[in-house]
């Protein structure tokens, strides 16, 4: 399980700086649209990978990576894929902080 648990912390990280990166107003607009909108269907891939591995792990909240899937499926709205990988990132940064920080003692949800 420690394995897992690493991974894990490894994803709530990688999702944040990817989510965080798509979020920046005109760069990651200009990414998502040059790349034919290939990055969501990573980002989409990523959350859920993470979802998975989250709840196989039994300790770690995904409602960072559950907003972030679902800023995948609708990111291809402008205004409102920009307003998801914003809001995606900021919760993703919290978790990642409080997965960091607890060491994976406490419960499943934040």
């Amino acid at each position: 399980m420690f394995v897992i648990s690493t991974i894990n912390k490894i994803l709530k990280w990688l999702t944040f700086l990817y989510e965080g990166f798509l979020a920046i107003p005109i760069l990651g607009g200009t990414f998502i649209i040059a790349n034919g909108w290939t990055p969501l269907v990573v980002a989409g891939i990523l959350h859920t990978v993470a979802i998975v591995l989250l709840l196989v792990d039994r300790r770690l909240a995904i409602t960072g990576n559950v907003v972030g899937l679902l800023g995948a499926l609708l990111g291809w709205i402008p205004i409102i894929g920009w307003l998801f990988h914003g809001v995606t990132a900021f919760i993703l940064f919290i978790e990642a902080i409080y997965v960091s920080v607890t060491g994976y003692r406490s419960s499943r949800f934040i």
